[in-house]
Formats: C-alpha cells, structure tokens, sequence
C-alpha cells in the first residue's frame, strides 16, 4: 500500500525517516517505527485526504434547513421541555458563505427551565428512564 501510495506521487519519504531507517540494527535495538513518520504528504496527497464522497448542497437548500431548524427550536422552546435553547450557532462553510456545502455545522446552547436544583433534580429524576447520560440533556416532554 505504501509503495503503492509513493509511486502515485501521494506521499514522499521525508529525510528524517530514512536516516532514521538506515541507521536501524535489527536485533540490536528496538525499532522506532512507531515513534516518526517515514513519509509525508505530498499536495497531491493533502487532496486526497481532504477529499470527500458526499454530494454538495447548494447554498438555497443549507439556507432552507436553517430555517427549518430555527422553526424547530421556536416551537420546542414554546413547549413543556426541561431544557430551552437560547443560543444556536452557524459555523464552518456556511459561514464562510461558500456556494455549496457538504453540511450545516450547528451548536446549540441548552439551558434548564427550572428555578432551583430541587426542580432540576425533580425533572431529571422524572426522565430517569433515559438511556444514557447524555439523553439527560435533551429536552424531555414534561407531562405534570
């Protein structure tokens, strides 16, 4: 494979390796393979690492799930969830505004609709059939 990788101009051995590799005594020392990189990428190969099978959106339809999502929080924030979502932010190629992107990247800020830890622990333990720490966090249906 590496060779392979090598002889389609990907990767190149880096100086560094091949002294490191040259100067390697089998059975005398141990090898240190494990510890420097032998080759490096070439542009060509930074292409390819960069490169990727997922079909691009144009802008119109990233723009369309945005408001979709921000409907979405609306009408969760206006519903009976433990949790609200004050903040929801846009980043990477959206924002860099590229015509067409292979993905939204969004986070989301959650923050507890309660008063006090009582009421915090109350709605947690309510939703204590979760299945793992993580799903505490999302906004559960509180039906009381």
């Amino acid at each position: 494979m590496i060779k392979t990788l090598a002889d389609g101009g990907y990767i190149e051995f880096d100086h560094r390796g091949r002294e490191l590799l040259n100067s390697y005594r089998p059975g005398v020392e141990k090898p240190r393979y494990r510890e420097v990189d032998y080759y490096k990428l070439t542009d060509k190969g930074i292409e390819l690492r960069n490169a990727s099978a997922a079909t691009k959106m144009p802008r119109t339809k990233a723009n369309q799930i945005i408001v979709s999502l921000l409907k979405r929080v609306e009408e969760a924030n206006a519903m009976d969830f433990a949790y609200r979502i004050p903040t929801v932010i846009v980043y990477g190629s959206y924002v860099r505004s590229e015509t067409f992107l292979s993905d939204v990247d969004i986070a989301v800020e959650l923050e507890g609709k309660w008063d006090s830890d009582g009421e915090r622990d109350r709605r947690e333990k309510e939703g204590s059939n979760l299945h793992s720490p993580a799903d505490v966090h999302f906004p559960t249906l509180q039906t009381n």
